[in-house]
C-alpha cells in the first residue's frame, strides 16, 4: 500500500502532513514506514507528529529538499537525534515538540553545508524534558533568525548561540535550569521570560531591547540589579509588564526613562512605584521632572499590598492618558 502511494512521484505536492497515533513496539518497521513515505522534492511543508521510530530516514534534512520552507517535527518519543535539518537552504520556519530521547541537540543537527539554517527566521524547541545542552555551530548558523522560542524544557542547563545577528524576539519559559547568558545581538526588540527560567543570566540585555515581559521571575531583584548595573542600555524599554512576582515590593521607574507602556499584575507583596535620584551614593525621594516623559498607559492589576503611588504624578508623567488600578486595596 505504501508503494501505491508514491508520493515521491507526486511533483505538485506542496504540503505533506505525516501523523502517527498510538505506540508500537516495532520501531524498525515504523521507519521503514516514514521511508516509504518519502515525497517528491518539490514538497514546501511538512509535519511528521507521532513518529515512533528511533531515527529518521535518509531523505529528511536532504538537501536535494531546497523547496521547503515550513517543517514540524512533533511528538517523536524515542529519536535521540536530529536529522541534518541545517542543510534544507529554503527553511524559515521549524517547530520541534515533545522529543523525550533528545538529551544533547549536536553537531548533527547542523548537516554539512557551510552556513547551516541560512534562511531560517524562527525556530521553536517545545516541551523536551531530558534536553541538557544545545550546542552551537562555528560555522556562521542562523544568520537571518529573527524569533527563537524555547518552552517547557526543565533539564536544559546549556543552550543559546552566542551569536544571533538578526534575532529580534527571544521567549524562554519554564527552564529552571538554564544558566546560558542571553545572546549579544543588539537587534533584540522584544524578550520574554517566565519563573522556571529565573536562572538565566541578565547582567546584560540587549541594547536594542523595546519589549520586556516579566512572569514570576524570582528573585526580581537580580533582574533589576543587573539592568541598574547596564546603566543607559536598560532605558531603551518602552514597553514592560511584569506578572506574578511576589518578591518585588517596589519598582523604580527612574531606570525606565523611555517607557510608554508599564503594567504590573499578580505582585501581591508590591507597595510603591518609587522615583528616586542618586544623591552621594545612595537614593533619595525626589519629586523629580518628567522621570517617564513618554509613558501614557499604567496598569496595575491585582496588586493587593500596594499602598502608595508616586508623588508629584503631573511632572514625573506627564504624558500619562490611561491609569488602570484594578483589586489594589491597599492603595491610599
Amino acid at each position: 500500500m505504501l508503494l501505491t502511494a508514491n508520493l515521491k512521484g507526486k511533483k505538485h505536492l506542496e504540503h505533506l502532513q505525516l501523523r502517527w497515533h498510538g505506540d508500537t513496539d516495532d520501531a524498525a518497521h515504523e521507519r521503514d514506514v516514514l521511508e516509504q513515505l518519502q515525497p517528491h522534492t518539490n514538497v514546501e511543508s511538512i509535519s511528521i507528529i507521532g513518529y515512533a521510530g528511533p531515527t529518521f530516514p535518509e531523505w529528511v534534512g536532504d538537501s536535494s529538499f531546497s523547496n521547503i520552507v515550513s517543517l514540524t517535527l512533533s511528538e517523536c518519543k524515542r529519536c535521540s537525534s536530529f536529522p541534518p535539518l541545517g542543510q534544507l537552504a529554503s527553511l524559515k520556519y521549524h517547530v520541534v515538540q515533545a522529543f523525550d530521547g533528545v538529551v544533547v541537540i549536536g553537531t548533527e543537527f547542523y548537516g554539512s553545508c557551510m552556513n547551516p539554517f541560512g534562511n531560517l527566521e524562527e525556530l521553536r524547541f517545545e516541551r523536551m524534558p531530558h534536553l541538557h545542552e544545545w550546542i552551537s555551530s562555528e560555522g556562521g548558523a542562523f544568520p537571518v533568525l529573527r524569533e527563537l522560542y524555547i518552552k517547557e524544557c526543565p533539564n536544559v542547563s546549556k543552550a543559546l548561540p552566542s551569536h544571533l545577528p538578526s534575532l529580534t524576539t527571544l521567549e524562554i519559559e519554564r527552564c529552571q535550569q538554564l544558566a546560558a547568558a542571553l545572546p549579544t545581538t543588539p537587534p533584540i526588540c522584544r524578550l520574554k521570560l517566565d519563573d522556571i527560567s529565573r536562572y538565566v543570566l541578565v547582567t546584560k540585555l540587549p541594547s536594542g531591547l523595546h519589549g520586556l515581559r516579566v512572569d514570576a521571575f524570582n528573585p526580581i531583584s537580580s533582574l533589576l540589579e543587573g539592568m541598574e548595573r547596564m546603566g543607559a542600555p536598560s532605558t531603551n524599554l518602552e514597553e514592560m509588564e511584569i506578572r506574578n512576582c511576589g518578591s518585588l515590593m517596589s519598582f523604580p521607574l527612574q531606570m525606565f526613562s523611555k517607557l510608554k507602556s508599564f503594567q504590573i499584575s499578580e505582585c501581591p507583596n508590591l507597595e510603591s512605584l518609587v522615583a528616586y535620584e542618586r544623591s552621594h551614593g545612595n537614593f533619595t525621594r525626589s519629586c523629580l521632572n518628567s522621570v517617564c516623559p513618554d509613558l501614557t498607559l499604567l496598569r496595575l492589576w491585582n496588586c493587593s499590598n500596594v499602598k502608595s503611588l508616586p508623588k508629584c504624578m503631573l511632572s514625573l508623567l506627564p504624558s500619562l492618558e490611561i491609569l488602570q488600578l484594578v483589586n489594589c486595596p491597599e492603595l491610599v
